[in-house]
């Protein structure tokens, strides 16, 4: 298996960066590609056990998106509320836990 994390330029109106949009893919094999939980929570520990975070986002914002569950175990806490951007795919069903 391997994971890849990447790092997508968000721009403002005036074509500055504003911050970075973490996208992370972890290749199962040649034919199968897998996006859950345990891919999700393994990039991100990834992305803040092998890079200087702040250096690899230029000291911007992280855009990143997180599954429904780990949403709700509170996995965006290890980020600062100033630097992270929550991001929710389209297909995610919103939860009446959540709050």
């Amino acid at each position: 298996m391997r994971a890849y994390i990447v790092r997508q330029p968000i721009l403002d109106e005036n074509q500055d960066v504003l911050g970075y949009e973490i996208l992370y893919q972890e290749k199962i094999d040649d034919s199968e590609d897998k996006k859950s939980d345990v891919v999700a929570a393994s990039a991100i520990e990834n992305f803040l056990v092998q890079f200087d975070s702040d250096r690899f986002l230029d000291g911007k914002m992280a855009f990143i998106t997180f599954t429904p569950n780990l949403l709700l175990k509170n996995i965006p806490k290890i980020f600062s509320p100033h630097k992270l951007v929550i991001q929710i795919d389209d297909d995610t069903i919103i939860n009446p836990a959540a709050q």
